[in-house]
């Protein structure tokens, strides 16, 4: 399916959708389209199911905290239609191509992606970081031989580790994972230096092969900066 990035801090996906074609997004992402591309929505996330299946699938998005629905957007026309997406955060959209492996992404980070890319829930299996995970123990995974879209606050980085390679971030600054990267959560030494270090009680430790993406300003980290702002200015 073809795609175009536009902008710069507030960016756009727009998808160029053959006939029959159809691409699916979070609820509200969606910013313009032509006529001919038709919305509907999949309660669970996933059309054609069953009842049972489409329960299990909304109770997961909802643990996550998702909407419970997912959005389609299909081209009902025999000629090439258009639907755009965006983030409601100042950022960048990555593109992340599923045929090489699958990954795992932040909960509230998944924008949208071409009809080959299946999203479900990530259950992180690691006791630590399953209880005082920063960046949340229930994640999204992202599978199929597509290609998704997540946004990263800020500016993103990616980084590609070697085998037995190890890296750490800031827990609320991760933003995806290939899926065979292992993760944990690391202390962050001592709870005086992480309370007064400003840099919280964790890092998110990873040992490679696989890639990382970090980003700059999470949406959390964006709005603790505003309240602190809001609240000096009253």
């Amino acid at each position: 399916m073809k795609h175009a990035i536009a902008g710069d801090d507030f960016q756009t996906v727009e998808f160029s959708l053959d006939p029959n074609e159809f691409a699916v997004s979070e609820p509200g992402a969606m910013i313009y389209k032509t006529a001919g591309v038709a919305l509907s929505s999949s309660f669970g996330g996933r059309q054609n199911k069953g009842l049972v299946g489409s329960v299990l699938g909304a109770g997961k998005r909802m643990l996550t905290g998702e909407s419970w629905f997912v959005s389609y957007w299909k081209n009902e026309t025999n000629q090439k239609q258009t639907v755009a997406f965006a983030s409601s955060i100042p950022g960048k959209i990555v593109p992340l191509d599923l045929s090489r492996t699958d990954i795992v992404c932040r909960k509230d980070s998944f924008l949208c992606a071409d009809s080959d890319v299946a999203v479900s829930v990530f259950f992180q299996k690691k006791v630590m970081t399953t209880l005082f995970g920063g960046a949340g123990f229930m994640m999204q995974k992202l599978s199929g031989s597509g290609t998704a879209f997540i946004a990263a606050g800020g500016s993103y980085r990616e980084f590609e580790l070697r085998p037995g390679e190890r890296f750490q971030c800031d827990a609320g600054c991760l933003l995806a994972f290939e899926s065979g990267v292992d993760f944990r959560l690391e202390s962050a030494g001592s709870l005086k230096g992480a309370l007064f270090g400003g840099e919280g009680l964790f890092f998110a430790d990873f040992v490679g092969p696989g890639r990382v993406w970090v980003q700059s300003m999470p949406v959390v980290r964006l709005a603790a900066k505003m309240g602190t702002f809001l609240r000096t200015r009253r």
